[in-house]
């Protein structure tokens, strides 16, 4: 994994969705001065996460895998 030189940086290797190998990286950056998380998928923009918007973020992937193993349990069925 090559990596987006952050500090603290940590990455998932992953697929796209037309399944291409791709890097979700997280880590601490500085955005006009003060260390901030951030994170980035592949190459493309960095998304920085203030406040509370972290904590959503974690919260709403979890509820998406909550989500996939509700849905498999039925099945598959929405």
């Amino acid at each position: 994994m090559t990596g987006r030189g952050w500090r603290l940086e940590r990455q998932v290797r992953t697929l796209d969705t037309v399944g291409r190998i791709v890097d979700v990286t997280a880590g601490l950056i500085r955005d006009s001065g003060v260390l901030v998380v951030a994170v980035g998928i592949g190459q493309g923009p960095t998304a920085i996460l203030r406040g509370g918007a972290l904590a959503d973020l974690v919260t709403n992937l979890q509820h998406a895998q909550d989500d996939v193993v509700r849905l498999e349990q039925r099945g598959g069925r929405a």
